[in-house]
């Protein structure tokens, strides 16, 4: 009798042993299971960020690269993706293209991205070439040394139109493009920008559904301080028509409409998240959108208006009155 109890401990401890430890392949198919739940990826979008001309003088004055963004380091820190465009290149290199406003950047501004969050850069912008092909590359450098990635430019065609995919479940992916040049500063064999008018615009939208969830392009494009413009909208429309989720736009400096369309939305303009035009209430401020996405698309999206101070640094970050139309 006693021997048969034995037996049934020792059964009863084995059993238990199976269900709180399950064999290691059942572990790692519930670890899978798990892993590739939908999950909800915030991402951040902002306006034109520049961190020359007076706000470079400001930074050396106060001796600190993360003066110019203020509140941003708090504001970010629950975002899983912050993206912007950088209107400026970083290096210590290369030579003045002669542009009315050449706009580089000191290495050291880079703290300040990071501080804030950044994530992805988009560098297809009309400054991004005023220092010539080695300041362009050197930003590219830096920003990757730094974990930062970049989208837009590159040592030719090929690399400016890259692709870069960010996170997992859900992946999404960036892509950039410029319909406002500066002299010299289209990508082909040689460094320089991707134009918004290249056919390989749409190929990229399509390779770009096959390895992400999520697809995000940005646009430099526009006229500057202006509130609409016809071009923008077709083109935004065509994107989202071919599959784009969430198209972010830039250049004109001044705030320009939020839209759904398709169960897209399209940020036509954010204005200024850090730039020195002083002259006016508009080019001082812009909009921060915050865009909630999962595997199935969409979440939410709201609405933040960003302010700056006499001294060129981000004051505040509160909600918008401003809607979606």
């Amino acid at each position: 009798m006693r021997q048969f109890l034995w037996i049934g401990v020792v059964c009863l401890f084995i059993l238990s042993f199976v269900f709180i430890f399950p064999p290691e392949e059942k572990r790692d198919e519930s670890l899978m299971q798990e892993n590739s739940s939908p999950q909800s990826v915030s991402i951040a979008v902002v306006g034109d960020i520049m961190l020359s001309r007076s706000v470079g003088k400001i930074i050396k004055e106060e001796d600190d690269p993360l003066y110019p963004f203020g509140v941003s380091k708090d504001f970010f820190s629950d975002s899983d993706i912050v993206f912007g465009n950088l209107e400026t290149s970083i290096s210590e290199r290369g030579t003045d293209m002669g542009s009315v406003y050449s706009f580089r950047s000191d290495p050291r501004v880079i703290e300040g991205l990071l501080e804030s969050h950044f994530s992805v850069l988009s560098l297809a912008n009309n400054h991004i070439y005023d220092w010539g092909a080695e300041a362009l590359l050197d930003t590219v450098s830096i920003l990757s040394a730094h974990g930062i990635e970049s989208v837009g430019v590159g040592e030719n065609k090929e690399a400016a139109s890259e692709i870069v995919v960010v996170g997992e479940n859900p992946r999404v992916s960036f892509f950039a493009c410029s319909d406002v040049f500066g002299e010299f500063a289209r990508a082909g064999n040689t460094p320089g920008l991707f134009g918004c008018d290249d056919p390989l615009v749409f190929d990229r939208v399509r390779e770009s559904l096959e390895i992400s969830d999520i697809q995000v392009v940005s646009l430099h494009w526009g006229e500057e301080y202006e509130v609409f413009n016809q071009r923008q909208e077709n083109l935004a429309h065509r994107l989202i028509d071919a599959g784009v989720d969430i198209v972010v736009g830039h250049h004109p400096h001044v705030v320009q409409d939020v839209a759904w369309y398709k169960g897209g939305v399209i940020f036509y303009s954010l204005g200024n998240f850090i730039f020195d035009q002083y002259f006016s209430d508009e080019t001082m401020r812009g909009m921060v959108g915050i865009v909630d996405v999962s595997m199935e698309g969409i979440e939410s999206v709201s609405l933040f208006d960003s302010k700056l101070s006499e001294r060129y640094q981000v004051q505040s970050i509160t909600p918008s009155s401003a809607t979606l139309q």
